[in-house]
């Protein structure tokens, strides 16, 4: 094996689980609307102090509102 090789999997890989927190940052959106599109990742959360920001990014990208929680501890526990 050497960089750049193919590598076949024997087993089927699980998603890539990710949350978004603090929506502060402008690329949050892109971030998620990216996420969200692959098919081998799985939004799993949101968390921001400031649901205000969230929920247009949400509704823009087309995940549902009741990702996001106020409880980061619980969130990465989903990933």
């Amino acid at each position: 094996f050497k960089m750049g090789d193919r590598v076949k999997f024997r087993f089927p890989m699980s998603k890539l689980r990710v949350i978004g927190v603090n929506f502060d940052h402008m690329h949050m959106g892109d971030l998620l609307r990216q996420a969200h599109e692959n098919p081998d990742v799985e939004v799993v959360g949101v968390q921001d102090a400031d649901p205000a920001r969230v929920y247009p990014v949400l509704d823009r990208i087309g995940l549902d509102r009741t990702l996001l929680s106020p409880d980061l501890d619980e969130l990465i526990l989903k990933t």
